[in-house]
């Protein structure tokens, strides 16, 4: 009788004993894998261009690397979350927040947003921000580092393309609506003429008159289809 407790006593122990063993080696993981996070961190700061940006979700502490002077000439900067999202165009912040809750929800480590944001003068810039999302061993999110890049040149490069292709889809429209018309009325004269007596010349002038009408006709169609 007096073995058994000294028998559940030690089992206990043991049980104990892996518990601690188990959230040792998941505390020395997401050391090493937060440790890992840093130096990739430190190495990407030096060696781009990008503004690269460190957020401890916990405590709301923020840095910087110096990009966010190269970039958007920001050269006073206060190290907190609420600083970065007050420079987030009004328009776009709820879109980026959003986007971070549903990683965070999901436990998606990944992160592409693309949003503007606001340069030291007031102008905003067009950015791209790369994020990686670490979490803890019981999956909360718990820092994140981004990289932003301005691509301010490539917005405005498509949205001039977009109204170039708009304004020529118009012209387009305009230009074979007006020439058709005339055409019609052409191809129409064409038919009724080729009913009436005349000479082989004119006959043939006639032909020659309708073909072309009708090579026009199909170039003009061709040319609603490719701007419709």
């Amino acid at each position: 009788m007096n073995n058994q407790p000294r028998a559940d006593h030690s089992t206990n122990n043991i049980s104990a004993l892996n518990d601690n063993a188990n959230l040792f080696a998941l505390l020395k993981k997401q050391e090493q894998d937060y440790n890992d996070l840093l130096i990739r961190f430190n190495t990407l700061s030096k060696a781009t261009s990008d503004a690269v940006w460190d957020l401890d979700i916990l405590s709301g502490h923020m840095v910087w690397n110096k990009g966010i002077v190269g970039i958007f000439g920001h050269r006073s900067i206060s190290p907190t979350k609420e600083w970065w999202q007050s420079h987030i165009h009004p328009d776009d912040l709820n879109l980026v927040l959003n986007e971070f809750e549903l990683l965070f929800k999901n436990h998606k480590s990944r992160s592409r947003t693309e949003y503007r944001f606001r340069c030291a003068d007031g102008s905003y810039k067009n950015v791209l921000d790369r994020s990686f999302i670490l979490f803890d061993e019981s999956e909360n999110a718990v820092r994140i580092i981004g990289s932003i890049q301005d691509i301010t040149e490539q917005v405005k490069h498509e949205n001039a393309m977009q109204q170039q292709n708009l304004r020529l889809r118009e012209i387009s429209w305009i230009q074979s609506h007006e020439v058709r018309a005339p055409l019609a009325r052409i191809m129409g004269l064409v038919n009724l003429l080729d009913d009436v007596e005349a000479s082989p010349e004119v006959k043939e002038m006639l032909k020659h008159l309708s073909n072309s009408s009708e090579e026009l006709d199909n170039v003009i169609s061709n040319i609603l289809k490719r701007t419709s």
